[in-house]
């Protein structure tokens, strides 16, 4: 390898998460998502109840939409994406 060759960012992707009825209400932090990068992502609530996951592809692309700040007037594309991870009790 070169000393001057550019490196390469590592990249983002972006999952849409869908969560069983039940787990609505949790705060994010309550949960923790394992194995994401296999083909059966796991969940695990504060609580200890434990969920499995499956990826299917979305037709055509979702977009993560938001605000930069906090004076913010307009919202932006933050992401996209055309993942999504359904979860359902192991």
């Amino acid at each position: 390898m070169r000393d001057d060759a550019p490196s390469k960012a590592p990249r983002e992707d972006y999952v849409v998460v869908d969560l069983p009825l039940e787990l609505t209400d949790l705060p994010g932090d309550a949960l923790k998502f394992e194995d994401l990068d296999t083909r059966t992502p796991k969940l695990r609530t504060i609580d200890g109840a434990r969920y499995v996951g499956r990826y299917e592809l979305t037709c055509g692309e979702q977009l993560v939409v938001g605000f930069d700040g906090d004076d913010a007037l307009e919202a932006r594309v933050l992401a996209k994406t055309e993942r999504r991870l359904k979860f359902t009790p192991a």
